[in-house]
């Protein structure tokens, strides 16, 4: 019998998610969230860890596994640990999903190489593209290998923007379905424990100094070393202000060092990793990220829900989540025009205000998790349909 997405749309389905590691990051954190609001929907879904966890902020909840695989194994580079294959087989066996969901580049190997390993598996795989795929799939080798080994392996592909999607079909030639969905918000994660006026005397920032805040990873491709220098140029414009960055990571070290070099270390703060980042969100005025590289980032869409507006660099999908000029400043990768921006921001609450409230709006047009989820789901029963069609 044809699939019918009217029909069908009552049945509740089975999500395996897979993901790269229990840690507050975006992938994960998205996974987590729109696990969730499918379970609102009716359906049932489980999650996937390949890796142990590298930060203590983030808990796995009951029922889900983690893998184990190694980051330092001689194949883990290029391909695909067998062992751990192995063992992702064993749970979507057990748990019988109809949708093995890949999110990020780590995954997807794994979910293809599964596919592989069990080519008559009842379950479709689709794979959610978090980045850039010319960013992250360089090289000829690498290039030939996901486009033969790896997207082979998948039945359908989320992409958070038309240019990516774009890429996988005429770079990849890949040939299933295609779907564009962003990140979304999911508000009743974001619900603050702390008042504006604790969190700031936590940090020991003046209750009426503007503060600009960071949430994320410290890693190199957030370029925080940028934040920081644009930063100390805007304080000429604004000298009362704070920077409030949350997360940890492999540069906490050099950015204090940084810090320190600039004289910075009464207007910087390293918070380390939080659950409760609705909290700081809440008691923040601005909003910044400096990342070399990008897809749309949830810390983004969060920070406008909470009506702050942003100060990003021009790279991957951004400008499909701010709008410059009218929720924030879109710029370019430079401490000058970082530090311009941020200045400007920083000395205008009115401007502030306008932008947020902007930023507000847009979020909840376009990016809340009730309405992303139903969208997933959408496309969850093409792919299924596509595959029977195709039996």
């Amino acid at each position: 019998m044809p699939f019918d997405a009217r029909t069908e749309a009552s049945e509740s389905l089975k999500v395996l998610q897979v993901v790269q590691q229990p840690a507050l990051r975006g992938a994960e954190v998205f996974a987590r969230q729109l696990s969730d609001a499918l379970r609102d929907r009716g359906h049932s879904t489980r999650t996937v860890y390949l890796y142990e966890a590298r930060d203590s902020g983030f808990s796995v909840d009951q029922g889900d596994i983690v893998l184990g695989a190694r980051r330092d194994h001689l194949w883990e580079r290029s391909l695909v640990q067998p062992r751990v294959v192995g063992r992702l087989m064993r749970v979507a066996e057990e748990f019988a999903p109809d949708v093995v969901q890949l999110n990020g580049g780590r995954a997807v190997k794994y979910g293809a190489a599964l596919r592989h390993v069990k080519r008559r598996a009842p379950w479709v795989t689709i794979y959610r593209n978090i980045g850039d795929p010319d960013h992250w799939i360089r090289g000829p080798f690498k290039r030939s290998l996901y486009r033969i080994g790896v997207f082979s392996g998948v039945d359908g592909i989320v992409s958070l923007s038309e240019r990516a999607s774009h890429v996988f079909k005429n770079t990849f030639g890949v040939g299933v379905p295609l779907g564009v969905i962003p990140t979304g918000v999911s508000p009743k994660h974001l619900v603050p424990s702390e008042d504006r006026a604790r969190v700031r005397e936590r940090l020991g920032t003046p209750v009426a100094a503007p503060a600009v805040l960071y949430v994320g990873n410290l890693a190199p491709e957030k370029r925080l070393d940028r934040l920081i220098s644009a930063f100390s140029k805007a304080l000429a414009r604004s000298r009362g202000a704070r920077l409030w960055l949350v997360g940890e990571g492999s540069e906490r070290s050099s950015l204090e060092q940084l810090s320190r070099r600039l004289g910075l270390e009464a207007s910087v703060s390293f918070a380390g990793v939080s659950r409760d980042v609705a909290s700081y969100y809440a008691a923040a005025d601005l909003f910044a990220l400096t990342s070399d590289t990008e897809g749309i980032p949830g810390v983004l869409l969060e920070a406008a829900y909470f009506g702050l507006p942003v100060v990003t660099t021009d790279v991957g999908h951004i400008r499909e989540c701010v709008l410059d000029g009218e929720s924030g400043l879109v710029v370019a990768r430079d401490d000058t025009s970082v530090g311009d921006a941020l200045g400007s921001l920083l000395e205008s609450a009115d401007l502030r205000r306008r932008f947020g409230s902007r930023g507000r709006s847009f979020v909840h047009q376009r990016f809340l998790m009730s309405d992303i989820a139903q969208r997933y789901e959408r496309f969850y029963r093409l792919v299924l349909g596509t595959r029977l069609t195709r039996r």
